[in-house]
This record gives structure tokens, C-alpha cells and sequence, in this order.
């Protein structure tokens, strides 16, 4: 979806998984997988995402936008740090809103493209999430998270 950076050495996506149709990778703006990832068709990424080094070896649906996604070999889990760009890469989002408008060079801009990190679909992505913590949330303590009674 635009404002992405691949890294040398990233495999995205593999089609070969099944004997189903081709997939897709979706991603939203401001993906960024890391060096030497390795992903598999059929994955979703919200935007903003920040993949670390490593070998994915399953389809991924990540809706939590500005997090740090890590495939910890060790201990055999999926860890994704929800906010990630906030609290340890805030200076990128700033520094990109920018540079991106810098390079635009366009000599005809009547088409309208948006380079603020906190546009109105990752906004709206962001929205999604925190109903998604507030389930998990529910879940995790045995209550309605919205009423705070017990389920």
C-alpha cells in the first residue's frame, strides 16, 4: 500500500505452499520487513508493520498496526509488540511523513497521496486493534471487557 522499504535478502512469499491458487501478500503502508525475512503467501500485514529477521513458516494475519512482529526460534512463539513505533522508532514515522512529501516530484499532483503515519486508515486500523485487545482482554479475565461482567 505504499511507503515500504524491502531489505536486501527478504523472500516475500512463497506460492507454493499448497496445491490451492496463488495468494497474496497484503500490506499496508509503511511495511518494512527486516533482512533476510522469509514470508508465505497468504499473509496480511496492517501498516506499519516492522518484520523481524527470520524464517515464517506459516501464513501470517497481523491487524495490529506500528508493531514489531518476531519469530522467537527459542522459546518456538510468535511475538508481536503492539506500538513498537511509538515507544522505540517514533523518529522514523516523523522523519518519513516528511521525506516522502520531499521526494514527491511529481509535476502534476492532482492525485492525492497521503504520507501522514497517522492518516485515517491507519487510524482506523489502530481503532480495530484496541477492540481486538479489548476481547483478548475480556477472554484472558472471564469478563465482557466492554461491561465488565462476567461472560
Amino acid at each position: 500500500m505504499g511507503q515500504s522499504n524491502m531489505a536486501a535478502g527478504a523472500t516475500i512469499g512463497s506460492n507454493h505452499n499448497s496445491r490451492g491458487a496463488d495468494g497474496e501478500i497484503i500490506a499496508g503502508r509503511g511495511f518494512w520487513p527486516g533482512l533476510c525475512v522469509s514470508l508465505k503467501h497468504n499473509s496480511m500485514f496492517a501498516s506499519f508493520t516492522l518484520i523481524a529477521k527470520g524464517n515464517y513458516m506459516s501464513e501470517l494475519h497481523i491487524p495490529i498496526p506500528f508493531s514489531l512482529v518476531v519469530n522467537d526460534e527459542h522459546e518456538d512463539v510468535l511475538k508481536i509488540m503492539p506500538g513498537y513505533w511509538f515507544l522505540h522508532n517514533m523518529y522514523a514515522l516523523a522523519r518519513n511523513a516528511w521525506k516522502y512529501v520531499d521526494r514527491d516530484r511529481r509535476t502534476d499532483k492532482t492525485q492525492h497521496i497521503e504520507y501522514d503515519y497517522l492518516a485515517p486508515d491507519s487510524v482506523e486500523e489502530i481503532f480495530h486493534a484496541l477492540e481486538l485487545f479489548e476481547t483478548a482482554v475480556g477472554k484472558a479475565t472471564g469478563k465482557d471487557a466492554k461491561a465488565g461482567k462476567p461472560c
